[in-house]
């Protein structure tokens, strides 16, 4: 995202907590260590023009995460952010939320959207939801504050099953999901979620409240893989094992998440579209 929007002029800041590996030209890094105990955010936003929160703290595998650690970083955090981006006058504030904030599974043509009731399922989500409901509760002021519930963000250098996905490709490893074909996800590639928020940071008019933003159509566990493969221009070695062996060995060794993942449907409906007419190319900030 720093890279993207430095490639179009901006004078990008990123807040991080140790100095990446790779440095992006006109980028300027700041590391703040812990994100919960540093304590000069005030001094830091004062040349902001705009925040994009893009942090975010999930549980690891075995769930152990004390969910008030999670809390911290995913609720208080950018609540604290927030109020001092209102206190400088900062223009736009974005959140990176997730759609787990309204659940994992959604059934056939029945997306996700403006009207769904929020229903989190885990620690992560409920954080999240958190963030947002402390978000909302900040008075009304001249900063427009932008919550974005994510799908799967797909792209190259991800971690979590994406990243998974990829090495196994890349070690040309046989993936079970041929036949998975039957469920449909919607997702988010990389450059379509950074180009989303240049139009939000450029776009005159507000953008204040809960955005869906997601890929042009939907994809099914096996279409998903595969385009995973083609973004680093190799091929996805699939095979099939019975739907019913699948679901079995999810049983077995409690991987309900996983089965959740891989084989229902979580479709959204986008309420954040940009037209062809927009111009997207920002001005210098």
């Amino acid at each position: 995202m720093c890279e993207y929007l430095a490639s179009r002029d901006f004078l990008v800041m990123a807040a991080v907590r140790r100095y990446p590996s790779r440095f992006h030209e006109g980028v300027r890094y700041i590391v703040t260590g812990d994100y919960t105990k540093y304590t000069a955010w005030s001094e830091l936003l004062e040349s902001c023009a705009n925040v994009i929160f893009a942090a975010g703290l999930a549980h690891d595998k075995k769930d152990t995460e004390k969910y008030d650690i999670i809390s911290q970083m995913n609720a208080v955090l950018p609540y604290e952010i927030a109020k001092c981006a209102i206190e400088k006058n900062v223009e736009k504030f974005i959140f990176l939320s997730s759609i787990k904030v309204n659940g994992e599974i959604t059934e056939l043509g029945e997306p996700f959207g403006e009207q769904s009731v929020p229903a989190p399922c885990d620690k992560y989500s409920f954080s999240k939801m958190l963030g947002e409901e402390k978000l909302c509760e900040l008075q009304p002021s001249n900063t427009q504050i932008a919550i974005i519930r994510l799908p799967l963000v797909v792209g190259l250098g991800a971690k979590g099953n994406v990243g998974l996905i990829h090495k196994m490709i890349s070690k040309r490893l046989p993936i079970p999901v041929r036949n998975i074909d039957f469920n449909s996800r919607s997702i988010i590639l990389l450059d379509e979620l950074c180009m989303n928020l240049c139009h939000m940071l450029t776009n005159g008019s507000g953008i204040n409240g809960v955005h869906f933003i997601k890929h042009d159509r939907n994809l099914s566990t096996k279409e998903i893989v595969q385009l995973i493969g083609e973004l680093d221009c190799k091929k996805a070695i699939l095979f099939s094992l019975p739907i019913l062996f699948l679901k079995t060995a999810f049983f077995i060794f409690k991987l309900k998440r996983l089965k959740t993942q891989l084989l229902c449907n979580l479709e959204i409906i986008s309420n954040y579209k940009i037209s062809e007419t927009d111009d997207a190319e920002p001005h210098i900030r």
